[in-house]
This record gives C-alpha cells, structure tokens and sequence, in this order.
C-alpha cells in the first residue's frame, strides 16, 4: 500500500480539528434535541436545511478560492499577498450575502404548515409570530455561519500562503466542520432565546414556557443581535464598494436544485429515523460530517487539478482518468490514483477509530454494535465516494459544465444521503 506521508502530515491536523468540531456538535445535538423550542421553531428542519444546503455555498467558495490561491502560486503569478488576501475578501462578500437570502428563505419554507393555516385563517396571529420568528432565528444563525467561515478562508489562505501549505489540505476540512458547529449552536441559541422572549411578550397567544433564563440574558441577547446586525450592515456597505467588479460564480442553479432535492430527502429520513431510533439522530451527522471532510479533500483536488489544465489546455474536457502525468514545470499531479485513494483511506481509518474511542467515552449509553459500525462503515463510504466523485466529473465534463461550479454541492448532497443509507442499512440487517 502507498500512502503520501507528507499529505498525510498536511491533513491529520485540520481533520483533527474538524472531527473535534463535529464531535461538538453531535454532543450539543444530543444535548438539546428534547427541548421544548425545538419542535415550534422547527429547529430540525432549519438545522438540516442549512447543513447540508445553504453550507454547500460556503464550502464552494471555500473551494474555488483554495483553488485560485494555488493556480496562481504554481503559475507564478504576478500577484501580492495583500491582493490575493483582497480578492479573497471581496469574493466573500458576495457569498455572505447570497447565503444568508438562503437562510431567510429556509426559516420561511420551514413554516409551510404554518402558511397553510394562515390561508385557512386559522391561528393568524400566533402563525405569524412563528413565521417572523424562525425567520429571524434562521436569519442570525445564517449570519453567524457566513461571518465565521469568511473568517476562516481568509485566515486559512493566509497561512497557506505564508507557510506554504497546500490550502486543499486545509481549508475544506476546517470549513466543512466549523461552519456545522457555528450553525448548530447559533442555531440553538437564537431559537431557545427567541422562543422564550414571544413566549414571555405574548402568552395568551403562544402559552406560558417551562424554560427559565436568567434576568441578564435578555441584555446579552439584545447585545449579541444588535451585534451580528451591525456587521450585516457594515459588510453590506463593504460590498455596495465591490458591486462594479466581476462577480465569482459560486455554483451552478441545476446543481444547487438537484442538491436541494437531495437534501429534502436526507432531511426528511434524518427526521423520520430519529423518531424511531434516538441515537442515529446523533451518529448520521458525525458520520457524514467525517465523510464529507475526507471526501472534500479529494474535490479540491480535483477541482484545482482540472482548473490548471483548462489554463494550459484549450480542449474542452480534460479527463481524471487514472494514470501518469507527465511533469512539468507548473506540474499539479491528477488525484484520480490509487495512492490518493490509499491516502484517503488511512486518514479515515485513523479519524474512525479516534472518533470510536470519543462515542464510548462520551456516550456511554450507545450501543456497541453502532459503534463498530460507524468504524467499519465510514471507509466504505469513502470508497464510494471516491468513485461516485469520478462519475460526477466525467457527467460533467461530458455535458461539458463546469465542474468547479457544480461538483460541491451534488457531492455534498449525496454524501449525506449516502451515509444515511449505508448506515440504516446495516443496521436493519444486523439489528433488525
């Protein structure tokens, strides 16, 4: 077996971090799942929605800026740091905002129901109350997620650039797991305090709530709005200076569609399973969220690869087929080789048995035989993965669209859809 021990120094420390960030966020998941604001202010359906729809928009970007970085450092381009950082920056921009309209319409499209009954005038007042406030608590924990993950490419591309790491290694991984945790706890946040200020303004109309917060919580709410409604203003007034500019496409409209379609159904087997079973509730997050960190890895490689041959190849598909390159001086190896595999493999059987070790010592409730599982399971999501990524490229580049626009979300679409069914299939086998 051959396995790339430099890359594999490169990736264990930021998928070390991502694990820790999704192990976070299947304890504060586990930890909060039974409140009482959950179900009113469709916490589920807004978290699912954004973790696996409106994130594919951040973690494009992350991609396509990983890439770009590296294009021009190989080329040599005639381009300093500052406006590499800045070009960086005002990219950003455009996705901020772009992602948080994404996170309004999701905490509108959560509240069907409770349009439906608004049509048929029922309830009218206490719909609405709901309808302004998930909206609102979508709207801050969007805004929260896009603040944290502009923060970290620009700083991520940053010490890429000044320690010369492969950003490929680094951003994705980081990206994928921090901005799941921001949006999680944000999310939890926002809805609990939201929930408990309408419940106190308005008991006749929502009734009275068992949670109690204490007298200073109000003011570090109000602070922590007031706060993150600034920035929104501040960044919007940034962007009002950049409009003129080229925009960065961040993704393709059939692609994010088919993402979205994908996503409604994981969503909705997420929710369904978790009725039944509690405990996958919390796995399939962890367990997609490592798959989707690994595999990611293996996107940005692609994407940068394909981009650097479209610059220096003026044919219409350039193929990953497995095979040798020939070097040269702007050399970019083609990740579609069994080492790269081999690689991808390690790192995830070294990530699955740490993360095993951290569900027995922290959930001491499970059950073995998931534990074993989620160890056994997650390589052979990788492999699939692998190959379904190659499949996607070679639809892609044989429809001839752009790859780099479109992979990211289908890949991350079908991630979560694919560790939803390998793991309940297994499970329904063994465990019936």
């Amino acid at each position: 077996m051959v396995i790339d021990i430099k890359e594999m120094r490169e990736l264990m420390p930021s998928l070390s971090i991502s694990l820790c960030g999704l192990f976070l966020m299947t304890m504060t998941l586990h930890a909060h799942l039974g409140e009482e604001y959950i179900k009113p202010m469709h916490y589920l359906f807004i978290l699912n929605s954004m973790l696996c729809f409106k994130n594919n928009i951040e973690l494009n970007y992350a991609d396509l800026m990983s890439s770009t970085v590296k294009r021009s450092r190989l080329n040599r381009t005639p381009m300093s740091t500052i406006s590499l950082i800045e070009y960086v920056f005002d990219s950003g921009l455009n996705m901020f905002f772009v992602s948080i309209g994404f996170s309004i319409l999701i905490g509108i499209c959560s509240n069907y129901k409770n349009i439906l009954e608004i049509l048929l005038i029922n309830d009218i007042q206490k719909n609405l109350l709901f309808i302004i406030s998930t909206s609102a608590t979508a709207f801050f924990a969007g805004a929260c997620s896009c603040i944290c993950t502009f923060m970290c490419v620009v700083f991520c591309i940053f010490i890429s650039i000044c320690f010369n790491f492969d950003s490929d290694n680094i951003l994705l991984p980081i990206i994928a797991s921090l901005s799941d945790y921001v949006c999680t706890i944000s999310l939890i946040y926002f809805s609990e305090s939201i929930y408990v200020q309408i419940s106190k303004a308005y008991p006749a109309i929502i009734g009275n709530t068992s949670i109690f917060l204490p007298k200073f919580y109000y003011q570090v709410f109000i602070t922590n709005s007031v706060l993150i409604g600034l920035i929104v203003m501040l960044l919007r007034v940034l962007y009002t200076q950049v409009e003129h500019m080229p925009k960065l496409k961040l993704f393709g409209s059939w692609s994010l569609g088919l993402a979205f379609i994908i996503t409604m159904v994981a969503g909705h087997l997420i929710n369904t399973l978790s009725l039944f079973n509690p405990w996958m509730g919390c796995v399939i997050p962890l367990f997609n969220g490592i798959a989707g960190s690994v595999i990611l890895i293996y996107v940005g490689k692609v994407t940068t690869y394909i981009s650097a041959q479209e610059g220096e190849d003026s044919a219409d598909v350039i193929s990953i087929s497995s095979g040798d390159n020939v070097k040269s001086d702007k050399y970019i190896e083609n990740p579609n080789n069994v080492r790269t595999l081999y690689t991808l493999i390690f790192t995830a059987t070294c990530l699955a048995l740490f993360a095993c070790c951290l569900l027995r010592i922290f959930f001491t409730g499970i059950p073995t035989m998931y534990v074993l599982l989620f160890g056994v399971l997650l390589n052979v999501e990788i492999i699939l993965l692998y190959y379904i990524t190659n499949i996607v490229v070679f639809i892609l580049q044989t429809l001839n669209m752009d790859v780099s626009y479109n992979i990211v979300p289908i890949l991350n679409a079908v991630s979560d859809l694919l560790g939803i069914c390998v793991l309940y299939s297994a499970l329904y086998f063994i465990m019936p």
